[in-house]
Formats: structure tokens, C-alpha cells, sequence
């Protein structure tokens, strides 16, 4: 069995990225393989001038334990969670590492900063990388469009789709016809995610009389998000209501209670959010805007993909409309589940794919 290390972030904070990667390890774990961690975790979502120095000491502090194990270890695999941005700096830095070591390279890319805008940075990471790296994308689409910006038709690319990491739950019929439609926002809070669209967008139904209510899910960014939006949430009396951070149990239960789920990011890079997975597992229609792979991943009647310019309008017709007409919205929950069951087989096998090529052992 092949010797893995797995560089990237776990949880602590809780996001899309540290969930994957804490869910590769756990299958990596199912499979007999016990794989050197390296995390690079920084407490709290901040993206400030102290996260980037938190994350230098990391990654300084971690690098003499990396070049013991590199020397230890035979078959070496290092599995490398890639960063959007100027993190890849520091990700440079331990491939260049790992790579004078010989080990074979697997990126796990999360982000569409460096597909939507050309890097040269991300450039030399490839570089530094070498030829025999292997390249984890979220979707064919992904795949495609990284190696059309990098003029690399050559990259070696294997397609993991992230419903792989989510498991299916139930279908859930939808709430009584004299029940006002409950709308959901589950993510980090933060501009960025679309909290202001979405508050946005419930103040103009609450004007057009559509019968709804809406509950917020997820932590806040900073304490002025918080104070900021917590005032307005406040203005809608009990319309609308924050309920925290969600997580296992609790984050089904809310799932399960939720008629539509929101997605209006407004973060350009954003790749495969597994929060549209987790809603369509629990059978919950999707209506988020158009980014990364979104499109491919909320198939045709289980949501709604609308660019920035359409979103407010056509997501109130479509919520009049299943406000109006329960038994359209439970064709919709009934779509949402069932392709989720269809996407997260595909990717089940993918997944095993990657882990038995990671641990030199056949499933």
C-alpha cells in the first residue's frame, strides 16, 4: 500500500473545501490506509493580512515533520488541496518540496479564480507540479475550461464530482397548500454569499403579498456582518428568523424543513458548493446563480440557474408559482432527490477511483 500524505484544510472552520478533504481521508481511512496530515487550517473565515500570516507560520512550522516523513516513507503520494488565490504560493512551496522527494503529486482543484481569470501564478504551480501530475476537477466542465485557459490539453485530469461526499437522505413532500412556502439560506454569511440578495429578495415578496417565510442558517463573517444584518433580519418581525450555525443533525433537520433553497452567491470563483448537494439529498429544489459548475449540477426541473441580471425577477415567478401550485413543487423536490441519487452513484465510483489509485489498492 502506497504511503499519503494529505495537504490541505480540515475542519475547523467548516467549509465546502475542508469537508472534501476531510471526506477523502476518512474514505482513505475506510480503505486500511492511515494518511500524514498536514493541515493548513486557520481559525475563523476572515480573509485579512493575519490569515495569510497564520497560514506562513503553518506552513513554516509544518515543513520539518513533511521532510521526515518524505524520508521515512516509501511509494510516497502527496494529495495537495489547492488554493484559490495567493495561497498557492505557500502550495508552491510544499510541492516544490514533495517534488524533490519524488512523490507523485495529486491537486484537488476547488476554485474558478484561476479558470475565470488567467494566473501566472497557477502557471508555475503547474510547472512545479510537473507533467506526471494528476489534476482533480469538480466537473467536465472544469476540466475543460482549465486546461483551454492554460493551453494544456495534455493535463492529466481525472473528473470527481463533490456529491460524492454527500450521502443521500429522503424524499419530503412538501409543506400544506395554506402553508406559507419556507425559503432557505444556508452558507457562510457573508456579502459575498449573497445574504444581501437574498434579504433583498425576501423584502420584494414581502411586497408582492407571495406567501412565504425564510429562515437564515450559517455562521457570520465578521461581527459587523453580523450587526448589519441581524437588523435587517429583525425588521421582518417573524418572517424571517436566523437560527445559527446548522451542522449534522440539526443541519438535516433544517434541510428537511425547508420548501426551496437560495443560492444567489455573488462570489465569482466559486466552483461546486456542496450546499446545493446536501438540499437536492434531501430533496430540496435549488435556485441559485449561474458559477463554476452550478449548471450541471441543479439538472432540469429540480431548481433554477439565472444570471445575476434575472435572478430576483424569475425566482419570485417561480416562487408565486409553487406557492400557488404545491403539486408542481412536488414534481420539483421529487426531480431535485432523484438526480441527486443519479449524480452521487457516478461520483461514488469516481471516488473510488481516486482513492485506490491514492493507496496503490484495488477495490
Amino acid at each position: 500500500m502506497n504511503q499519503v500524505c494529505l495537504i490541505g484544510y480540515f475542519p475547523p472552520p467548516v467549509h465546502g473545501m475542508s469537508l472534501v478533504t476531510v471526506g477523502i481521508k476518512n474514505r482513505l481511512v475506510a480503505m486500511g490506509c492511515m494518511p500524514y496530515i498536514f493541515d493548513l487550517s486557520t481559525q475563523g473565515l476572515n480573509r485579512s493580512v493575519f490569515f495569510r500570516a497564520s497560514k506562513l507560520s503553518i506552513v513554516l512550522r509544518g515543513i520539518p515533520a513533511l521532510v521526515r516523513w518524505l524520508r521515512c516513507s516509501e511509494k510516497c503520494i502527496v494529495y495537495l488541496a489547492l488554493s484559490g488565490g495567493n495561497g498557492q504560493i505557500f502550495d508552491m512551496i510544499l510541492l516544490l518540496l514533495v517534488r524533490i522527494f519524488g512523490a507523485q503529486v495529486y491537486i484537488h482543484h476547488h476554485s474558478y479564480q484561476y479558470i475565470n481569470r488567467y494566473s501566472f501564478l497557477t502557471k508555475c504551480l503547474f510547472q512545479v507540479a510537473g507533467k506526471k501530475a494528476k489534476h482533480i476537477l469538480l466537473g467536465e466542465r472544469m476540466a475543460k475550461q482549465l486546461k483551454v485557459r492554460y493551453q494544456s490539453p495534455a493535463l492529466n485530469t481525472i473528473v470527481l464530482s463533490n456529491a460524492a461526499f454527500i450521502e443521500p437522505q429522503s424524499e419530503r413532500l412538501p409543506m400544506q397548500q395554506n402553508k406559507p412556502l419556507h425559503v432557505g439560506f444556508l452558507s457562510n454569511i457573508a456579502k459575498e454569499k449573497g445574504i444581501d440578495c437574498f434579504i433583498g429578495l425576501i423584502e420584494a415578496a414581502k411586497q408582492q403579498d407571495i406567501c412565504i417565510r425564510a429562515s437564515i442558517a450559517g455562521p457570520f463573517q465578521d461581527g459587523f456582518t453580523e450587526k448589519r444584518i441581524m437588523e435587517r433580519i429583525h425588521q421582518f418581525g417573524e418572517m424571517v428568523r436566523y437560527i445559527g450555525s446548522q451542522y449534522g443533525d440539526d443541519k438535516h433537520q433544517f434541510l428537511d424543513s425547508l420548501d426551496v433553497l437560495l443560492f444567489p452567491t455573488e462570489y465569482n470563483n466559486e466552483a461546486a458548493p456542496l450546499v446545493i448537494y446536501e438540499a437536492l439529498s434531501h430533496g430540496v429544489p435549488v435556485i441559485s446563480k449561474k458559477r463554476g459548475v452550478i449548471g450541471d449540477m441543479i439538472k432540469e426541473d429540480a431548481g433554477l440557474v439565472l444570471s445575476d441580471n434575472e435572478f430576483e425577477q424569475h425566482t419570485l415567478s417561480q416562487l408565486v408559482q409553487w406557492s400557488h401550485n404545491r403539486a408542481d413543487l412536488c414534481y420539483a423536490k421529487k426531480r431535485a432527490f432523484k438526480s441527486f441519487i443519479c449524480m452521487q452513484k457516478s461520483a461514488e465510483a469516481s471516488s473510488d477511483k481516486v482513492c485506490s489509485d491514492l493507496t496503490g489498492c484495488k477495490i
